[in-house]
């Protein structure tokens, strides 16, 4: 079996996981929970196959790893920035694809989804978004941004409690304070 820092360089496998990466096509594809989590403990289970032998060191991969999510997380923030919002949802892809088990999912889903947003694909968004509260339910951010995605779908009700709760989490988030107002006025 090859170890992981090979199966990691491998262009393939570097395509595979970042198509697996975007678990959000397939809960858009109507993937129910039982096949994500399926896909989730068989990709634990892939881990642990290909993880380093007891003792090895794999601090250095491990560092790797995470260096390339950071830099691929601050090129999509950058590209944001500039509002290339296209770019940037594929730059967190990239870190989505390396990003470690223990790394911050939520956070690089939660930024996808704002990007997405920003193109149109509302549907992927909210993928991202749900995906994101999946993994950490208490993320204000993520709850923000499935809010705005609500907001603009309008579907207010269901937009109305995501950026409630998210201001419960966060009263400091003013664009959700503006949008949640805006959905208040539309539902009078």
């Amino acid at each position: 079996m090859a170890d992981a820092a090979a199966l990691l360089r491998d262009p393939r496998f570097r395509d595979l996981a970042k198509r697996l990466a975007d678990v959000g096509a397939l809960h858009k594809a109507g993937a129910s929970d039982a096949v994500l989590d399926t896909l989730a403990e068989a990709a634990a289970r892939f881990a642990a196959r290909v993880a380093p032998a007891p003792g090895a060191d794999a601090s250095a991969e491990h560092a790797s790893s995470l260096e390339a999510m950071d830099e691929a997380k601050s090129r999509g923030n950058q590209l944001f920035r500039e509002r290339k919002f296209l770019d940037s949802a594929m730059a967190y892809g990239r870190a989505l694809a390396v990003c470690p088990a223990e790394g911050p999912r939520a956070v690089l889903l939660a930024n996808r989804a704002a990007a997405l947003s920003e193109c149109g694909r509302l549907d992927d968004a909210e993928s991202d978004a749900r995906l994101a509260l999946r993994i950490r339910p208490d993320y204000a951010k993520a709850w923000a941004r499935l809010g705005h995605v609500m907001a603009s779908m309008r579907r207010d009700r269901e937009a109305l409690a995501a950026l409630s709760r998210a201001l419960e989490l966060d009263p400091s988030l003013s664009a959700t304070v503006a949008m949640l107002e805006t959905v208040r006025r539309r539902c009078r």
